[in-house]
């Protein structure tokens, strides 16, 4: 009889098991971010997007979505939480100059678009989910 309880009991518990697997197989934690091998290539005064996006596909409007550059204190580039831009938090270089598309958010793009790209904007980027502990490393080259 006891054998016979512990058998259904190995069942419920493998079934369980197999159950939360299934449902957090998909869940937004499995996604990575992408961005380009390669450094992205731009010339002062124009207008750029750094690609970073998350794959698979995961709607990040209420993700905390964070850019940042390696030589600036404060490091943000931008900062997006609770679904809006936080304004305060970049560093002043680039105040106005930076945004992320909210409709592409939904569609997992977290790409950053860079406005009047100055000589001083070259250098190592970091596209950064903190919600999901995922980062990547992206090279800007500026060029006259």
């Amino acid at each position: 009889m006891n054998l016979l309880r512990d058998g259904a009991f190995r069942a419920l518990l493998f079934c369980q098991t197999v159950v939360f697997l299934l449902l957090t197989s998909g869940c937004e934690g499995d996604s990575d971010l992408v961005i380009p091998p390669h450094p992205i290539n731009a010339t002062v005064g124009e207008d750029i997007v750094i690609p970073c996006h998350l794959d698979p596909v995961v709607d990040a409007t209420d993700l905390t979505i964070i850019w940042w550059k390696f030589d600036r204190d404060p490091k943000f580039v931008f900062v997006w939480k609770d679904g809006e831009e936080m304004k305060s938090k970049p560093h002043a270089l680039f105040t106005g100059r930076t945004s992320v598309s909210s409709s592409n958010l939904k569609h997992g793009d977290v790409s950053l678009k860079l406005q009047s790209v100055k000589r001083s904007d070259q250098g190592k980027y970091a596209c950064h989910i903190e919600t999901l502990m995922r980062e990547a490393f992206i090279d800007l080259v500026v060029v006259q």
